[in-house]
């Protein structure tokens, strides 16, 4: 039986691999590959007129059904404070767990945040992710994207991969509505998402397109 491949995503926040890769993501599951979602905090801090305790939940929950939706049947929270990846990403070993879980499953792809992200906690997870492949010694394609950052003046040059999402475009949309608490967030995301997905499509000759940074 041939082997399948695994994919491994990592995120500070529950919509953040939604927004950053959910075409390509939708797409690679459905053609067989396994991916793993791993997610650094809950975002409860997303939701600040809630309890952290009901905002855990809503936000767990909104997490499964749009992943379920993408056809991605594996998630994982390391369960670190909203906001503060950076300082507690050593205090809970995460470089160790990443490493580790690179190990174990051997992927062909690895996506994160961009270092040139300008929320800090997706830089820090992207950090910790470069670590932990480092560390790991596995030979696997990291790739990174932008979310809070328009436009990157920094590693431009960087190679580029590009994923035809024509297919799979509007069930990322679809997913992104699942998180109602998080409107407000969608309504300033929609239309970069749509004019990217766009602009990349016209540069790999296709309707829609993610683009993705492959680090060095």
């Amino acid at each position: 039986m041939k082997k399948r491949k695994n994919v491994l995503v990592f995120v500070a926040h529950s919509d953040d691999h939604v927004i950053g890769a959910g075409g390509t993501l939708a797409k690679y599951a459905h053609s067989g590959y396994n991916i793993y979602v791993y997610v650094f905090s809950h975002g409860e801090a997303g939701i600040p007129w809630l309890k952290k305790g009901v905002a855990v939940e809503t936000r767990f929950k909104e997490l499964i059904d749009a992943n379920k939706l993408l056809g991605l049947k594996r998630t994982y929270i390391f369960g670190l404070a909203d906001g503060k990846c950076k300082d507690e990403i050593e205090r809970y070993k995460i470089v160790e767990k990443i490493s580790r879980l690179i190990k174990e499953k051997k992927p062909c792809k690895i996506f994160t945040h961009s270092a040139n992200d300008s929320h800090h906690d997706h830089r820090a997870v992207h950090d910790a992710v470069v670590k932990g492949l480092r560390r790991s010694r596995i030979k696997s394609d990291l790739y990174s994207f932008d979310i809070w950052t328009l436009f990157r003046f920094r590693n431009r040059d960087m190679p580029k991969l590009y994923v035809d999402v024509s297919d799979t475009f509007r069930l990322k949309l679809k997913a992104l509505r699942m998180f109602r608490s998080q409107w407000i967030v969608y309504l300033m995301f929609i239309t970069k998402i749509f004019l990217s997905a766009f602009l990349n499509g016209l540069h790999n000759g296709t309707r829609f397109a993610e683009m993705f940074y492959k680090e060095k």
